[in-house]
C-alpha cells in the first residue's frame, strides 16, 4: 500500500493528529538530547497552521499509510527563494516500512521534489544532525 500525502492548502484536515506527529517529533528530538523550546515550539503547535499557512507562504503535509497518520512535514517561506522545511518526521511505529527510505517514491523525497521543485521551481540544500543517519539520506539534491 502506498502513503498518501495531504496537502492541507488542498485538502484541509483534522489537525489534531498533525498536532500529535508534531509532539512524537518533540519526543524524538528529547531522547536524543535536543530540545525544541529555543525554537519557539510549544507557540508554534498552539498557532498551527500558523507560519506554515498557505496565506504566510507555508504549507503543511500529513502522511497516510492504511489511513492512518504516520507522518509530517511543514514549511515556511524566509523570501522568494528560500524556504525552511521543518518537522519533517514518521513515526516509529511503521519503521521498516519504507515509507521514510530514501527513493524516489518515499515520503520524504516526494515532500523535497514537491515543495523545491514543483512548488518553488527551484533546488536546494538540506541539512541534518549527524545522529540522523538514515534522515540524512534524504537531504541531498535528488
Amino acid at each position: 500500500m502506498s502513503v498518501i500525502i495531504q496537502r492541507y492548502s488542498q485538502t484541509p484536515f483534522d489537525i489534531d493528529p498533525l498536532v500529535q506527529l508534531f509532539r512524537d517529533y518533540q519526543a524524538f528530538n528529547a531522547a536524543l538530547g535536543i530540545p525544541l523550546d529555543f525554537q519557539g515550539f510549544e507557540a508554534e503547535v498552539a498557532s498551527l497552521p500558523g507560519r506554515y499557512a498557505v496565506s504566510q507562504g507555508g504549507e503543511l503535509y500529513l502522511a497516510l499509510w492504511q489511513g492512518q497518520p504516520v507522518g509530517c512535514t511543514a514549511y515556511y517561506r524566509f523570501d522568494a527563494t528560500t524556504v525552511e522545511l521543518k518537522r519533517l518526521f514518521v513515526s516509529a511505529s511503521v519503521t521498516g516500512q519504507g515509507i521514510a527510505a530514501a527513493d524516489r517514491g518515499s515520503f520524504g523525497r516526494r515532500c523535497q521534489r514537491g515543495i523545491l521543485s514543483h512548488d518553488f521551481g527551484f533546488g536546494g540544500a538540506f541539512n541534518g544532525r549527524p545522529n540522523a543517519v538514515r534522515a540524512n539520506g534524504l537531504y541531498r539534491h535528488p
